[in-house]
């Protein structure tokens, strides 16, 4: 007998609903994606660049690659951080979808975590042990970080390529119908211009950092400001180079899928487009706006991709009538609440890192943030707001405790 796919996809949804209005849930969770995906980004063209850089003879090259490792393992732990968000709000709206295809691969899920673990020391033994002069064996580490993250790339690529296809489900778990396939070690969609998009994607957004990079360290007396202008002249190479080929394989990959022709998905290729524009126009442009105008761009580009990959998800349920802006909901406002509470949390205690490392970073010598008043201004509101949670918080969970018996 055959399945109804559109009865299976809400049969698979939690019996308890959801405590808030789904339409948020979804902008949130394309916001968050777009933040992790810009660290994932870096992370990715970072290590590539290392590896480049590592080879080459030239000094000048190897010391690139000792910026970009440093780059390598904060954007790789800030993406790592900023990935939990998109990854639960995705739990919440689109259970049924995201389990199903973990479960189908399941060993995919299992071995990711040990994965990246090892991505990330394999980095960090090459940053602490990368010199003029290291031998040659010593970039396979760069070599082994960056196959994990790729293979963490490709995993994520799999789980989210699996759920366009609900209606294959039942055959790919029973193998056609004949027996059940239990294993999890199998692959059953994959698409290699959808995968290569968000690595071409990592080397623009790369590029266009590196310009950010020598901008930022421009006015740095105690840096090197040749190899500060050449560094950027590499990332506008690459951005040039990996923009082109970003925008043509975006449209391979939506022809393909066979969603090319919805405004949505134009709107992201061609915003795309625009940031590559500029990117050629500005090239030879001394104006100091340019470079940061650029980064901005391309963490937009990050969130129209975001956008574009939502917009394919909800083009593909509406295939089998499945929308999740009839999900079951209960209201309950305190959970939202404590959620939008403690993103003020970390938008203030980041302000003031961000704050410190801006300034700081933009001086040759010693920093000393304790004697600006906006700096001071910014620890003690941060430190407030972090007090004042950690009083809720816990004041809420004494009081829960103590009316425990009521419930």
């Amino acid at each position: 007998m055959p399945v109804d796919t559109t009865e299976l996809l809400n049969v698979l949804r939690s019996p308890s609903g959801i405590d808030f209005y789904p339409v948020v849930i979804q902008v949130l969770m394309v916001l968050t994606w777009a933040m992790h995906m810009f660290f994932i980004n870096i992370t990715i063209g970072s290590l590539l660049m290392t590896i480049v850089g590592y080879v080459q003879r030239d000094l000048k090259w190897r010391k690139l690659s000792q910026k970009t490792i440093k780059i390598a393992i904060i954007s790789l732990s800030l993406g790592i951080v900023f990935g939990v968000a998109p990854l639960l709000f995705t739990q919440v709206i689109y259970d049924n979808l995201w389990y199903t295809a973990n479960n189908l691969s399941a060993w995919l899920v299992i071995l990711f975590v040990p994965i990246v673990i090892l991505a990330y020391y394999a980095a960090y033994f090459f940053y602490f042990r990368n010199r003029d002069r290291s031998p040659s064996w010593l970039v396979l580490f760069p070599l082994l970080s960056l196959a994990g993250i790729l293979y963490a790339a490709a995993a994520m690529h799999i789980f989210s390529y699996q759920e366009l296809f609900p209606d294959k489900w039942v055959d790919w778990y029973t193998n056609g119908g004949t027996t059940m396939n239990t294993s999890g070690w199998h692959v059953y969609a994959f698409s290699v211009p959808r995968y290569l998009f968000f690595i071409l994607l990592s080397l623009f957004v790369f590029g266009i950092y590196m310009k950010g990079y020598a901008w930022f360290f421009s006015k740095r007396e105690d840096m090197d400001q040749s190899f500060v202008a050449w560094f950027g002249q590499v990332g506008q190479k690459l951005a040039a180079v990996a923009g082109a080929l970003l925008v043509l394989d975006a449209i391979l990959y939506n022809a393909l899928q066979g969603t090319l022709g919805h405004p949505v998905i134009w709107g992201t290729v061609g915003f795309v487009a625009v940031v590559w524009a500029l990117l050629m126009a500005w090239s030879r442009s001394s104006a100091g706006w340019v470079a940061p105008t650029l980064v901005g761009l391309a963490f937009f580009s990050d969130l129209a991709v975001g956008i574009m990959r939502e917009a394919i998800r909800m083009i593909e349920l509406a295939k089998f009538n499945h929308t999740i802006y009839d999900y079951p909901m209960h209201l309950n406002i305190f959970g939202p609440v404590l959620f939008f509470g403690t993103l003020g949390v970390g938008i203030a205690v980041f302000a003031f890192v961000l704050y410190v490392l801006y300034k700081g970073g933009r001086r040759a010598g010693v920093y000393e943030a304790s004697k600006v008043e906006t700096a001071n201004t910014l620890w003690r509101f941060a430190w407030f707001t972090v007090v004042m949670w950690l009083v809720i918080f816990w004041g809420t969970g004494v009081i829960v405790l103590a009316n425990l018996n009521n419930y």
